[in-house]
């Protein structure tokens, strides 16, 4: 007798292709490839992970010094409406949020975003994943992450909004160790190729490994904590 199997529940990664060079592009690589790679390979069957990228929607700033969302020049032609953003947004059980972590006018787009679902919606079990130009060496290095940037920012805000963020420096279920969030760190002498469309503008090797290291795997246990959330909020 064939096994009875659960309905998928679907997990969204948001982010927003339509920033300033190389973001836009390190935005949509990095979006593919965690999903590809770090995130489809480590959830439960049931589950799936679907890219939703802002820049597909027309949503009006709330705010004066937003950036505008016409950096593409064929946004008008294939903008979707604020409406079509909740109802995209309300199919799914969780968010990956990913957003630069160095300009938080940057990370505007994705606030105004934000701010204009329903209770029901963004109050929803929410993973932060950030991304920007390796900074140099201190030996402080933990006392001067990004979580001073734009990423506490996005933090206070999206808790002030009530969304239930999955926090990594707290023991996760299973006994989890505490650690640091995801963030994918690009290498300054590749970030120049990233602007060109030079050699090194592809993720792989050594790049790919400063992600998700052996030792740390930030991602893999940042998204079964956030799984752990999802299915939680459901019993």
């Amino acid at each position: 007798m064939a096994s009875m199997e659960s309905p998928t529940n679907t997990i969204a990664l948001i982010h927003n292709s339509a920033l300033p060079r190389p973001l836009d592009v390190l935005s949509t690589a990095i979006a593919e490839y965690s999903k590809r790679t770090y995130f489809n390979s480590r959830i439960p069957s049931n589950y799936e992970v679907h890219i939703i990228d802002l820049a597909a929607y027309n949503i009006p700033s709330t705010d004066s010094t937003s950036e505008s969302q016409t950096i593409d020049t064929d946004a008008t032609s294939k903008s979707k409406t604020p409406a079509e953003w909740q109802i995209d947004t309300s199919k799914h059980s969780g968010f990956l949020l990913l957003f630069p972590y160095h300009t938080w006018s940057h990370c505007n787009s994705l606030k105004n975003a934000l701010s204009i679902l329903p209770p029901h919606i963004i109050h929803k079990p929410t993973l932060l994943l950030g991304f920007g130009k390796e900074e140099p060496y201190h030996p402080n290095e933990y006392e001067r992450t990004w979580k001073k940037k734009s990423f506490s920012m996005m933090r206070d805000f999206l808790l002030q909004k009530g969304v239930k963020l999955v926090d990594m420096e707290k023991n996760g279920p299973s006994g989890w160790p505490i650690g640091g969030w995801p963030e994918f760190m690009v290498y300054a002498d590749y970030w120049e190729d990233w602007i060109t469309g030079g050699y090194n503008a592809f993720i792989g090797g050594q790049q790919a490994e400063a992600w998700e290291q052996r030792g740390e795997n930030r991602c893999q246990r940042g998204i079964n904590m956030l799984i752990a959330e999802i299915e939680k909020n459901r019993k």
